[in-house]
Parts: structure tokens; C-alpha cells; sequence
């Protein structure tokens, strides 16, 4: 494994010599007065390799915090950004709203409301006001619960309890919790390095809020995080809400990083046999072999931090976890540059290179050649863009088709299957004991996602090779295009060779691209299930007839209608959300297979708009140029071995760019 300064090197290089390889052909393109087409409309190609190298410059990755409440996120955050106060925190339960921190100075803080209110300037001191929730554990409601119904011992046995009165405390309890509009996110701008180079950093709520609005902005960052930090506790050791979580995000694993928290607090022993039960627990529940896990204090490492103790900060775990943490996104963004930037900066030049060969070989043509092999050169250039064109309209009706491609013949096997889950969920819950209904919100969306995982294994691998063979398809389909092109054209395009698949942007093979169908699947899951559980749990009172249930009244002669009352209470929590899951799976399935093929699509058509554009860009300035009277065939057969020398360069870099990648 590369050192942290040795990658961070070989980054910070692939990064410079992709940028520089833009801006060189953004100066060669100007030069030239090249342009290409994009979407039909000819834009200049110096603009569009300027912006891609904006778009590299201010390139966001986002690493997102995650946990239970009272792990030490907010602490975390702070030692990584060396401001012990930066982010509020608290020894019970705090963060409440999801916070976003970018790099900017001065300091500052905006604040968006979920009603679409925004609170500007908002001071860094301030902060707390904003996002720190109360009894954001559940535990005062259900103190006051029990304390609640616990008065009235004195009047009455609790034997003498019926149903009815029981549901009428709840209610009343239930509607104090309901909750108004909330603050959506905090987005703090802060000069810390750990910020720049385009870091966004995410303290995420705590998982098993009772709110449900938190667990679901939680799961959204997961999914769209590049990287992930989970905290867990030393005492108590990962609990069964942390190991549902991971069940449940399994398939984003690989984006994770687990940091066991607090090991101040215990000798190395006891932190030893914390980390070996927690990596074991990650690798039953996530279902990956090899978690990377970290010990650490970072109370400890802030205080080192304050006493500029190097050492003190080295046995906190800090050091070890930052330098971690660090290769580990100089990893994650190097394969994003090479994917995203280095093809596309690739295609580039190829196209620059193609327009210089081919003046190259007019120079040494009398006019009256040129003018003959334009001429015949048009029918090749046709045919070309009548292949685009019948490739655009397949693509699209391919688009126009993807419902039907993910609801497969007359749909009866959905049909079937949201019939058959319904059923199956019911009677679950049927089983459940007092202990269950607690964690039904993290236990039945679960027990839905492996049901669904096998039931659309046969679907989504369906979709996916379809999809695949299509790829395939059309890049042979586009590649023998350029081939023709190449073998009819009246001018030697010897560049031309098979057009790397990378260029068509469209990365996912059948195997990777069911994985991301499950995805879908399974986080709709997790909005539509675990989002109506909790709610009615929280604030439709089936929380508190379970909390009761199974507590204070637990033995007697209401228990029983009480479990009942809480089953069926739960049964018409999910009645209305198990109805239209399935419409949510196929909708977020067919939103994923169209958003694919749109981007395909669209790539397929720029690179063929930009190879075709390319063609005839050249050999039109080659005959403007030859029907010119300032001519000078020496001068500019001079000029054009210079743009050579300097497309070499460039290729030069860009292989070099690839070798850097880390």
C-alpha cells in the first residue's frame, strides 16, 4: 500500500496533468478555430474543454458521518476539521438536522427549513439552536408515557385498565410529539484544510430517531455519499439497530469505513475484545469479509490537538484513522478522474489529432484533388450520420420502453408479488413478540428486502442482460460506423482504431448493474416501509401500546388485547405503504434503467456528432485554406508538424495520467 503522501502525490499529479491536458487542447482548439456539436448546436471546442476542466477543478466528494445518537459523530467531525467547537454536542442525543460542511471563508452557516424557508449569515456560535433536537432517543416520551398512566395506581388497579383507557393516554401523549415544520439542513462554509480540494463533509441524525424524517435523510446519504464513516461504540457494543442498518445498506458496504469510538474510556484489553466482537458482527450482519476498522478517541485527539502532543494524538487512533481516511478518498477520486476526465480528455485529442492528419495529407494535394475527394468523401459522411440516426431512434424507443421492460410481459409476476408480500408481512407480524414490535421500524423492512432480493433476482437479471447486450450491441453498431467512415472517406484517417467502450459512458456490466437494481429496490424499501413504521410507531401510537404492553403493563389482563391492538394498529400502518410499494420499486427501477439509457444515449450522440463534425470540419478547412490566396503550403505544413508535436505531448501526459491512477 502507497503512503499517504505518496498517493496524495500521485493524485495531486493525475489531477494537475488532466487539468493541464484540457487547457493545452482548449488553447490548440481556440488556435484553430476548432468546433463541435453538441445536442445539434455547434458550440467551440476550446469552451467545452474549459468547462471539463472546471468541472475537475470544483469536483465534490462527499463523505458522510454516520451512527447512533451518542457515538461521537459531531466530535469527530470536529477533530477532523481541528476546531473543538465547531459542531455542537452533547452527552444526550443531539443532532437533529442533517449539517453540510463545505469549505468557504469567512465562517458562516445557512439554514433551510423543510417548508423551503432559509435563514442566511447564521453565526457559527448560533449553530446549536439549529441542530440540536430534544428526546430525539424516544426515552422522555416514554417516561412520560408510563409516569402518565402510572398515576392513576393510586385510583385504581392497573388490572381495572381497559383498552380504551389505555389508547386514550397514549393519544393525548402522542399528539404533544407530532412535529411541525423542521429544519431540512444546515450548510456551514469553514476555511479547515481537511475541506478542500472540493471535500463536503456530512454529520448526519441518529440512527433510531423518533423521527422518521431523520433515518430516511440518513439512508439519502448513504446512497449518494462517494465515502462513509460509521461510528460505533465500545459500551455498549454495536447494538441490533446498528447491525439492521448494515443489513439493510449492505449493497453500499464497500463505501463504508467503521470507527469504534470512546476506547479512552477502557483498557487495551477490553478495546481489543470490543474491536474483534464488533468486526465480527460487521462481517455476519454487512456481509463483507474484511471490514477496515479504526479505534479512537476523538476527545482525546482534540485535546492533543489544543496541546500540539503528537504523540498523545497518535495513541488517540486519530492519526492512524486520518491517514486511513485520507488515501482512502485519494483513491475514491483518482478512479473518478480517470473514468470521468481522462476519456473524455482522450476523445479530445483524438479528434484534434484526426483534423491535423488529415491537412496534413492535403498539403501535398493540388486543389483540383482536393476538391475530388471532398466530392466523393460526402456519401461516407452521409451514411455515417444515417447510421446516428438510426441508432438514435432505436435508443429512444428503447427510452419510450422501459416501463415495459421492467414490468416484463403483462406484469403478472408483480402483480403476484405485491399480493404475496402483503401476506407474508402480516403474518410476521402475527409472530412478533413485545421486544419485536419495539424494532419492527428496522426488523420489518428487512424481513420485506430479503423477500424482495429473491423474488427480483429473476427481474432485475432480466433487465440487466437486456441492457447489456443493447451496450454491446450498439457499440459494435457505432465502432464499425466509424470504421466505415474510415475505410470510405477519400482521406487516410490512420488514427482511427476502436473507440475505447469507456467513451460511451455507460460502465455498468449486467452483473454490476443488477447490484444497483437490488439497490433501488431495497432503498425504496427502506422509504416506503421502515418510513411508515416508524412514523405510525412514533407519532400514530403503536409505539406506546408496545411500550406499554411489554412494560408496565405487561402481565396484565389488558396485555393481550393489547398486543393484539398494537398488531392490528401496525397492520393498518402498512396496509396503504405495502399496497404501493411495488409501484414505488417499478417506478424507481424504471427510472434507473431510463436515466442509464438517457445518458447512453446521449453519449452515443455526441461521440458520433463530434466524430462526423470532426470529419467534416477537417476536410472543409482543408479546402477553405487550399482556395485561399495567402496560402503557403510550407508555412503551414510548419504549423501543423508543431500541433503535432504538442497532440503528442498531450497523449504523452494523458498516459502518464492513467499511470498515477491510484
Amino acid at each position: 500500500m502507497l503512503s499517504k503522501r505518496d498517493a496524495l502525490d500521485r493524485h495531486n499529479q493525475l489531477r494537475g496533468l488532466t487539468t493541464e491536458a484540457l487547457h493545452r487542447l482548449a488553447t490548440l482548439s481556440e488556435r484553430r478555430g476548432a468546433r463541435v456539436t453538441v445536442d445539434g448546436v455547434e458550440t467551440p471546442r476550446s469552451q467545452l474543454l474549459r468547462d471539463t476542466a472546471e468541472r475537475l477543478r470544483n469536483d465534490r466528494f462527499t463523505l458522510a458521518v454516520v451512527g447512533e445518537f451518542s457515538r461521537g459523530k459531531s466530535t469527530l467531525i470536529n477533530a477532523l476539521l481541528g476546531q473543538a467547537e465547531l459542531l455542537p454536542t452533547a452527552i444526550e442525543p443531539a443532532t437533529a438536522a442533517v449539517t453540510i460542511l463545505t469549505y468557504g471563508y469567512p465562517p458562516s452557516a445557512e439554514v433551510h427549513y423543510e417548508d423551503g424557508a432559509v435563514i442566511p449569515n447564521v453565526p457559527l456560535e448560533d449553530l446549536a439552536e439549529y441542530v440540536i433536537g430534544k428526546n430525539l432517543d424516544g426515552k422522555s416520551f416514554r417516561q412520560r408515557l408510563t409516569q402518565r398512566v402510572a398515576r392513576f395506581t393510586g385510583v385504581r388497579k392497573l388490572d381495572d385498565f381497559t383498552v380504551e383507557d389505555v389508547e386514550h393516554e397514549v393519544e393525548q401523549e402522542t399528539q404533544e410529539l407530532k412535529p411541525t415544520s423542521e429544519v431540512a439542513s444546515v450548510h456551514v462554509r469553514y476555511p479547515a484544510d481537511f475541506l478542500t480540494d472540493s471535500i463536503r463533509l456530512v454529520d448526519t441524525p441518529g440512527i433510531g430517531s423518533v423521527n422518521p424524517k431523520h433515518g430516511e435523510a440518513t439512508r439519502r446519504f448513504v446512497r449518494e455519499a462517494d465515502a462513509i464513516v460509521f461510528l460505533i461504540n465500545t459500551d455498549p457494543v454495536i447494538s441490533a439497530s446498528e447491525c439492521n442498518f448494515l443489513t439493510f445498506l449492505q449493497d453500499h458496504i464497500d463505501h463504508f469505513l467503521f470507527v469504534v469510538t470512546k476506547i479512552d474510556r477502557f483498557s487495551d484489553s477490553e478495546r481489543e475484545r470490543s474491536v474483534h466482537y464488533t468486526k465480527d458482527t460487521i462481517v455476519e450482519f454487512a456481509g463483507v469479509a474484511n471490514p477496515r476498522i479504526f479505534p479512537m478517541s476523538a476527545t482525546t485527539a482534540l485535546q492533543a490537538q489544543a496541546e500540539g502532543d503528537a504523540e498523545k494524538l497518535a495513541a488517540s487512533g486519530f492519526t492512524a484513522f486520518v491517514n486511513s481516511l485520507d488515501q482512502f478518498l485519494i483513491e475514491g477520486r483518482g478512479h473518478r478522474i480517470v473514468k470521468e476526465y481522462v476519456a473524455a480528455t482522450r476523445s479530445h485529442l483524438r479528434e484534434l489529432q484526426q483534423a491535423a492528419s488529415v491537412e496534413l495529407q492535403g498539403i501535398e494535394l493540388d486543389l483540383e484533388e482536393i476538391r475530388a475527394r471532398v466530392e466523393q468523401s460526402a456519401p461516407a459522411l452521409e451514411k455515417a450520420k444515417s447510421t446516428q440516426q438510426r441508432l438514435m431512434r432505436l435508443l429512444e424507443g428503447e427510452l419510450g420502453s422501459a416501463n415495459e421492460l421492467v414490468m416484463g410481459a403483462g406484469g403478472t409476476d408483480w402483480i403476484r408479488l405485491s399480493t404475496s408480500i402483503q401476506e407474508e408481512v402480516f403474518a410476521q407480524i402475527d409472530q412478533c413478540d413485545w421486544q419485536q414490535m419495539e424494532q419492527a421500524a428496522e426488523i420489518i423492512p428487512i424481513f420485506v428486502r430479503e423477500i424482495m432480493t429473491e423474488e427480483m433476482r429473476q427481474q432485475t437479471g432480466r433487465i440487466a442482460e437486456h441492457l447489456a447486450d443493447l451496450r454491446d450491441w450498439t457499440i459494435k453498431e457505432c465502432q464499425q460506423a466509424i470504421k466505415d467512415l474510415n475505410t470510405n472517406i477519400a482521406f487516410d484517417f490512420d488514427w482511427f482504431g476502436e473507440v475505447a467502450e469507456d467513451e460511451f459512458a455507460f460502465e455498468l456490466d449486467p452483473a454490476l448493474f443488477r447490484v444497483n437494481l437490488t439497490q433501488v429496490s431495497t432503498l425504496t424499501i427502506g422509504s416506503t416501509i421502515a418510513l411508515a413504521l416508524a412514523t405510525g410507531l412514533m407519532f400514530g401510537g403503536i409505539g406506546a401500546l408496545v411500550t406499554l404492553g411489554g412494560g408496565l403493563l405487561a402481565g396484565t389482563r389488558v396485555t393481550s388485547a393489547l398486543r393484539l391492538r398494537a398488531r392490528e394498529r401496525m397492520k393498518q400502518e402498512l396496509e396503504e405503504p405495502l399496497g404501493k410499494l411495488i409501484d414505488n420499486i417499478l417506478d424507481g427501477l424504471t427510472r434507473e434503467v431510463s436515466d442509464n439509457l438517457g445518458k447512453f444515449r446521449r453519449n452515443v450522440q455526441h461521440l458520433l456528432e463530434r466524430t462526423i463534425g470532426s470529419v467534416e470540419e477537417s476536410i472543409s478547412r482543408l479546402q477553405q485554406e487550399r482556395e485561399s490566396a495567402e496560402f503557403s503550403a510550407p508555412q503551414r505544413k510548419q504549423e501543423l508538424a508543431a500541433e503535432q508535436r504538442e497532440l503528442a505531448d498531450v497523449e504523452a501526459m494523458i498516459q502518464r495520467a492513467q499511470l498515477f491512477a491510484v
